[in-house]
């Protein structure tokens, strides 16, 4: 069969899939409608040509419009459970505030990170972007499938309030009091640090210490301190094990930005510096790159609405990106590593159809790869 009859048939099936959507999705659906979160403008993103490892990664910033297309939603949700699924296999997603939460994700993770809150010079917190309606419904997935709920702290050109805040003790400390009695109060089970990037060693010592204070007043609670780690060659890795995860950023990395071959060298990179296997959570992007030319991003929805591509695909007009089978690959490679789980960057670039990849990465975790798609 060549090429273009099996995407024929792909379509055909996608397209036969959505028809009866209505029907099905009346019946899925636990909740009640989730209210869309405040859009709020997203700074715009200079193009560079991305170099290898040396270079500060750029910021993934696509479409912000949410999929048309859809798909039947089973009685479970979006992905079926299964009993090979790994006990102690964490799939956790972000959410940035400019996306829509698909309540039916809920079933296939087991934490969503709200991106993002920002640290303030003096030590207060500020969480203007995690409006009531969008906490009330991350809350609700939270009840309905037992998941957990994390905020994001910082991140790309929201970062600059780090060092002030950190170099400075007692804004330090008035700082993870905030971030305590916030997490308390709203039933957070964790927070994800993300600072892009300290820029001297006191201000990585600084960063050290927040991360050592924040887990000390958070453990009375029981709740989490993740860090989101982009594996620069000189970054002195171990001071991080203090967090209670490690989130490797598996991307942005040369013209074809995520490979499995880059995915094992990292994973290796944080095990050979003696990080713990269960507290360290492979990357995975859900959006392209161009390869050559201007420096551009697009979300995996946008790749799919453009070209429907097949599952062993990666590459369509010059980007890359990680087709169905390379996600599923990646779950798999975790998986067997014994690693804690994958990440993903980011939800809402994901397709809500047939082609969807955190579909597929959750059928590798659950099925592993021996039975990959043609």
């Amino acid at each position: 069969m060549n090429l273009t009859s099996k995407r024929n048939i792909i379509l055909s099936c996608v397209f036969l899939t959505s028809s009866f959507l209505g029907a099905c999705q009346s019946a899925a659906l636990f909740l009640p409608p989730t209210p869309e979160p405040t859009l709020t403008q997203i700074p715009s993103v200079t193009a560079k040509p991305l170099s290898t490892m040396t270079a500060t990664p750029q910021p993934t910033i696509t479409n912000t419009s949410t999929v048309t297309a859809t798909a039947t939603v089973g009685k479970q949700g979006w992905c079926s459970p299964g009993s090979d699924f790994p006990e102690n296999y964490l799939i956790i997603g972000y959410l940035p505030e400019y996306r829509k939460l698909e309540p039916t994700w809920g079933n296939c993770l087991t934490d969503v990170i709200f991106f993002s809150l920002q640290p303030l010079p003096d030590g207060k917190l500020d969480t203007s972007r995690l409006k009531p309606d969008v906490l009330k419904s991350l809350l609700d997935v939270k009840e309905h499938y037992g998941i957990r709920i994390h905020i994001s702290l910082g991140g790309y050109k929201r970062s600059d309030n780090f060092a002030p805040m950190a170099t400075d003790a007692k804004a330090r400390r008035a700082f993870v009091k905030n971030l305590t009695d916030f997490c308390v109060e709203n039933n957070i089970d964790g927070v994800d640090f993300d600072w892009e990037f300290p820029s001297d060693v006191a201000e990585s010592s600084s960063y050290i210490a927040l991360l050592k204070e924040t887990r000390a007043a958070f453990n009375p609670y029981g709740k989490l301190v993740s860090v989101a780690l982009y594996p620069f060659p000189d970054l002195n890795v171990e001071p991080y094990n203090v967090a209670d995860r490690i989130h490797i950023m598996s991307y942005d990395r040369g013209a074809r930005h995520s490979t499995l071959e880059q995915a094992i060298n990292d994973v290796e990179f944080f095990v050979s510096a003696g990080i713990p296997k269960d507290k360290i959570f492979l990357g995975v992007p859900f959006y392209g790159r161009t390869m050559s030319g201007p420096s551009n991003s697009f979300a995996y929805f946008e790749i799919v609405e453009n070209y429907y591509p097949l599952p062993e695909t990666n590459e369509v007009n010059n980007i890359f990106f990680n087709g169905r089978n390379l996600i599923r690959q990646k779950a798999c490679y975790a998986r067997d590593a014994g690693i804690g789980g994958v990440m993903i960057w980011e939800l809402g670039q994901d397709s809500l159809s047939g082609f969807s990849l955190l579909r597929a990465l959750y059928n590798g975790a659950r099925d592993g790869c021996e039975n990959l798609f043609p």
